[in-house]
């Protein structure tokens, strides 16, 4: 596995530049997650991307700004306030 903490700058032009990504060695990283057994970063990474898809979903269940709107309307024509 590679490590993204340890790149080393290759060469550099303007506008180009290279570098290479280091071996992982979780014996002598602080990084590494003994309990997931990966790097710190991958386990972030991988928490960020459910909390994101868990937000999606709620926001796709959520009802839409157009039908409190609708409701509203017709409880005041209809003078109907008991249901708020």
């Amino acid at each position: 596995m590679k490590c993204p903490l340890q790149n080393r700058l290759v060469s550099f032009t303007p506008g180009k530049y290279s570098y290479e990504i280091g071996d992982c060695r979780p014996e002598d990283c602080a990084w590494w997650d003994t309990e997931n057994e990966q790097c710190a970063l991958c386990t972030l990474a991988s928490a960020g991307w459910l909390l994101n898809k868990e937000l999606l979903e709620l926001t796709e269940k959520m009802p839409k700004e157009f039908q409190f709107r609708d409701r509203m309307e017709e409880r005041m024509i209809t003078g109907d306030y008991n249901e708020l």
